[in-house]
């Protein structure tokens, strides 16, 4: 059993069958985009990125989204996926990123003139 038969629950089984046949048995979906001609496989399209249940790319889904927050999901979505890097560190980035993120919004920073205000000095 790998990693993303948990996730894979979340299909219906006809549909998680007719995708394991499409995929020759390969339990990864993938979003079937690839690196373009010449370019570097870890920048155009990186397999941590491209690889999930949902058979979409992770930027599709972040890119509207508030950085910090995109960057949380970002890092959530390649956990497991990115050759090299370890989970924990993956969801501690995620963390970080939500936590500077809150705290942004609990202690908002105004730039008047050049000069940054807080809401109580504002």
């Amino acid at each position: 059993m790998t990693q993303h038969d948990d996730d894979l629950d979340l299909i219906p089984s006809v549909e998680r069958e007719q995708l394991d046949e499409r995929r020759g048995g390969d339990r990864r979906i993938t979003t079937g985009r690839v690196p373009a001609e010449g370019a570097d496989p870890m920048v155009d399209h990186p397999a941590h990125y491209n690889q999930h249940p949902a058979g979409i790319e992770c930027i599709d889904v972040i890119a509207p989204m508030i950085y910090p927050v995109g960057t949380a999901i970002r890092y959530l979505w390649r956990a497991g996926l990115k050759p090299g890097a370890a989970d924990v560190q993956d969801v501690e980035k995620a963390i970080w990123n939500l936590n500077y993120y809150l705290e942004q919004l609990k202690n908002p920073v105004v730039i008047v003139d050049g000069s940054s205000l807080t809401d109580d000095e504002g």
